[in-house]
């Protein structure tokens, strides 16, 4: 009696093995490396003293350039745009939320960032169609000269979960 049991629990192991490999398998990893332009940015509120300080909300948006050839077109095609914005907790820190339009979907990303820093980093935080559910790290840094007038190069190191 008790032999059944244990094959049954074996292959019932080994089934859930072979499911989380599958799983594990189908997960896609992507970098995609954008040039960024700003092409707008507000100030959606100003609290306290003037200039930057704390609970003030700026808000923007931006126009994304292959940096690389990628979604089937060249470096410098125009394949999206952005939607940020940033929530400041002192004059030189805050919060940045940020939902990137891409070929297939949107890419949305979070973290607390500073002004002082050459490089923002944030979480990607899931998205929709290709991107859903994926995650990683998106960061921002100062664009090399480029004939775009772009202002960064974001780089997403992403995972998309099948």
């Amino acid at each position: 009696m008790r032999r059944p049991v244990s094959v049954v629990a074996v292959a019932i192991v080994v089934l859930l093995a072979c499911s989380t490999i599958a799983g594990a398998a189908r997960s896609s990893q992507r970098v995609i490396k954008l040039l960024s332009k700003t092409t707008s940015t507000n100030v959606v509120r100003d609290k306290g003293p003037s200039g930057a300080s704390a609970g003030d909300v700026i808000a923007g948006g931006s126009l994304l350039r292959n940096a690389v050839p990628q979604f089937g077109k060249g470096k410098g095609a125009i394949v999206g745009g952005d939607r940020w914005r940033i929530i400041l907790n002192s004059a030189t820190a805050g919060v940045m939320t940020v939902t990137v339009k891409l070929p297939g979907g949107t890419i949305s990303a979070q973290g607390t960032i500073s002004v002082s820093r050459d490089t923002v980093t944030l979480r990607i935080k899931g998205g929709s169609g290709a991107y859903a559910r994926a995650n990683g790290v998106c960061s921002g840094t100062k664009a090399p000269t480029n004939a775009f007038g772009a202002d960064s190069l974001n780089t997403y190191r992403l995972t998309v979960p099948a």
